[in-house]
């Protein structure tokens, strides 16, 4: 087995977890190479797995082949968008380690060293698939929980969910933003309408972050809680 299966795949049986990055997702060679792989949190890693046949200078590989791995990012010291990669498996001659940087639904690799000088990059991917998430939010007296979709490019696209604060029942819709940090942080922007309780303005926004729930602008009230919250 060689260093990146082995890399990937060491404490498989405990399961893969859910990252919420916006670089885990389906993505397109455009420069560099050819095919099309996932990105995904697999023991410890993002692992980069071909979908179909595929192929980054002399990395190559069919459906399911492991072509490389990327360090999660709590694992780094780099900004919001930067990430070391590898690519191939040491001593065999052909592998890379690379600087990623993610634009939207653009990554883009830049080689910083190659086995045996082989020669490869910069290698461009396109992000063809959208994402949906869960949040979940207790904190305060704000509690609720629902569902979002994202488009290829990171904008939300559709929002479900309800939420319970202080005497009023809510319901969550879009418009909506979704941003991310470094390590999984985030911040979720949401449209908020009071669907139960008296409130002669009963529209405005909830605003989650890792650990934090504000209600803004509901019955001319503010309302801000810590505890749980996530987006998984």
């Amino acid at each position: 087995m060689g260093a990146v299966v082995a890399a990937v795949l060491a404490g498989s049986a405990a399961g893969a977890t859910s990252l919420a990055d916006p670089i885990v997702g389906t993505w397109k060679v455009t420069r560099g190479g050819s095919g099309t792989f996932t990105i995904a949190e697999d023991s410890g890693v993002l692992a980069m797995t071909a979908t179909k046949n595929s192929r980054l200078a002399c990395v190559a590989g069919g459906e399911d082949f492991v072509l490389g791995f990327i360090d999660l990012p709590g694992k780094t010291a780099l900004p919001t968008g930067r990430y070391n990669g590898h690519l191939g498996e040491g001593g065999q001659g052909c592998s890379f380690n690379l600087a990623l940087k993610l634009a939207g639904g653009t990554l883009t690799a830049t080689v910083l060293s190659s086995e045996n000088d082989e020669p490869g990059g910069p290698f461009t991917f396109v992000k063809t698939s959208g994402a949906s998430y869960r949040w979940t939010a207790k904190a305060g007296s704000i509690a609720g929980s629902g569902r979002l979709s994202v488009d290829a490019r990171g904008k939300v696209t559709a929002v479900s969910g309800t939420l319970k604060a202080s005497r009023w029942k809510l319901a969550l819709r879009t418009p909506a933003k979704l941003s991310f940090g470094k390590a999984g942080a985030f911040s979720l922007t949401l449209s908020a309408r009071v669907t139960s309780g008296n409130c002669s303005d009963p529209s405005g926004f909830l605003v989650l972050s890792s650990g934090r729930a504000r209600l803004s602008s509901i019955c001319g009230k503010n309302l801000a809680g810590t505890g749980s919250v996530a987006l998984s």
